[in-house]
């Protein structure tokens, strides 16, 4: 079999042998070479041209390498000049590429410990492959079965969403498990993944690595008006002390010298019914854990489409308004003789109680601390609490509200 010889290509013979199939190739003759007529080939149409190359130069971005490319009029192209990736950049700090077009993000190594600042951002634009330590106290167990429990800093909180002891993919041990289990003021650090909900960065199924249970240490000092207590947990120790006289009258409490001594009392406000339900408004004192003959507690949903709301899970949940700020929200009043002296307000969620308004007596104040605890003189015998953050639907959580008020004399 005999192939011709082509313009780039030598021609040969091919003999077979018909019996065994054996082949071998003799009677080569060179390749024809090109026949240009007006810079064409008249056999296989190839250009009579030097080629001539025009280079795109394409960037490198974050993420991928930049090249220049070589093109020919002819078709023929190569690239070279390659140059590396140049790699995310964050220079102010919130986990974005600062690169413009680029949607990368610049997030913490596996491993790193985190504050919980940082973690409500990172969860909040992505869910984690990666795993973070964080350590914080517990201010709320939400649910004693998988553990969904709000750690803070003292500046930020998070909730874990599940707590193991392990990892829960390789037999860890849920939280209702556990020997020895984290309860509230106790300080724990865990590892685990970013998630996010409704937009709120959280951990989920986290690894308990340490766990300090509280003991109380350091006390506040004891007045006449009010125990020594735990600066953390405010457990109470001791007697009131002696009245600070000051030309026949108490610079603490007002007490005049040789009058009757006025004798106050300590209600706590919580809901512990494992039931989720709203406020009636009607008093709903009672179901609050108050004493309904001293106080009345009336719930109003405001500008919301509920009441407050009476979760299972110990909290009253303060209801947001997106449009204006008025949200639901719950008025304390007491008996007449009866005066409300303080109010310590004890909340779930510390990102979200900076929202919480306090109006005594016509006067109106918005929590802008961010611990879990709100302290305040009120001297009055009635408080409201209502939620008046804008532009979101966000809930107020409150775990209680210990009331120290006046008993009238008999």
């Amino acid at each position: 079999v005999v192939t011709d010889a082509t313009c780039t290509a030598d021609g040969y013979t091919t003999h077979t042998c018909k019996w065994c199939a054996d082949t071998y190739t003799d009677s080569e003759t060179d390749a024809l070479g090109h026949n240009y007529e007006d810079n064409v080939c008249t056999r296989c149409g190839a250009l009579d041209h030097v080629h001539e190359y025009q280079p795109v130069v394409t960037d490198p971005t974050c993420t991928a390498k930049g090249y220049t490319t070589y093109t020919c009029a002819c078709g023929d192209s190569y690239k070279d000049n390659e140059t590396d990736a140049l790699g995310h950049i964050d220079e102010t700090g919130d986990y974005k590429c600062d690169r413009t077009g680029c949607t990368g993000l610049v997030l913490p190594e596996d491993g790193a410990t985190l504050t919980i600042a940082q973690a409500l951002k990172i969860g909040a634009l992505t869910t984690t492959t990666q795993k973070y330590y964080v350590t914080g106290m517990i201010t709320s167990v939400d649910n004693t079965t998988y553990g969904n429990i709000y750690i803070t800093d003292g500046t930020d909180a998070i909730l874990l969403y599940g707590l193991y002891k392990g990892d829960k993919n390789n037999g860890g041990i849920r939280y209702d498990k556990l020997e020895v289990k984290p309860v509230a003021y106790d300080t724990i650090t865990v590892y685990g993944i970013l998630t996010s909900y409704n937009g709120v960065g959280q951990f989920k199924d986290v690894d308990l690595k340490e766990h300090v249970v509280h003991e109380c240490a350091e006390y506040t000092e004891a007045t006449c008006k009010k125990l020594a207590a735990c600066v953390v947990c405010g457990t109470e120790i001791g007697e009131l002390a002696e009245h600070n006289m000051v030309d026949g009258v108490c610079a603490v409490c007002g007490h005049v010298e040789g009058a009757a001594e006025v004798v106050t009392a300590t209600a706590t406000l919580k809901y512990s019914t494992n039931t989720t339900t709203n406020m009636t408004g009607n008093n709903d004192a009672a179901k609050l854990g108050l004493d309904a003959t001293i106080f009345s507690v009336v719930g109003n949903k405001g500008a919301t489409n509920n009441n407050c709301g009476l979760n299972k899970a110990g909290q009253i949940r303060l209801y947001g308004n997106s449009a204006g700020g008025n949200g639901s929200y719950f008025t304390v009043t007491s008996a007449d003789g009866y005066t409300i002296q303080s109010i310590k307000i004890t909340f779930t969620n510390t990102t979200n109680n900076k929202n919480c308004q306090l109006t005594v007596d016509g006067v109106s104040t918005v929590f802008n601390g961010s611990s879990a605890v709100w302290e305040m003189d009120i001297n009055s015998n009635s408080f409201t609490l209502k939620n008046v953050i804008k532009g979101a639907t966000t809930q107020i959580y409150i775990s209680s509200i210990e009331i120290t008020y006046v008993v009238p004399a008999v």
